[in-house]
């Protein structure tokens, strides 16, 4: 049950990723430059508030923190969906030789 759900947000999340991709290269097209949608800006269309309040929190971290979050947060929204979902449907692959018998 758990490998059906990793593989389920694993698709979900791969498929969001072509989304934004597709977005953010229409997006580039229009605007004769490469634009992509990092994790901030998605994080802040989806979030609103929250967001930005949890944004004023992380400003009371210490200085490697904040650059952390920061740099985690200049991520290209596409590449970081993609790179979870294809985590996920990693994870939730069957394990290794569970179909391969062959009974005769």
């Amino acid at each position: 049950m758990l490998r059906f759900i990793f593989r389920a947000l694993g698709f979900v999340l791969l498929a969001a990723a072509f989304a934004v991709l597709v977005v953010d290269g229409s997006r580039s097209i229009a605007g004769g430059r490469p634009l992509f949608t990092s994790l901030g800006d998605g994080a802040a269309a989806i979030g609103g508030v929250r967001y930005g309040a949890a944004l004023a929190v992380a400003a009371g971290w210490p200085g490697p923190a904040q650059r952390i979050v920061a740099g985690l947060l200049a991520v290209p929204g596409a590449l970081a969906a993609g790179a979870l979902g294809l985590g996920l449907l990693h994870a939730g692959r069957p394990a290794d030789g569970a179909f391969s018998e062959r009974r005769t």
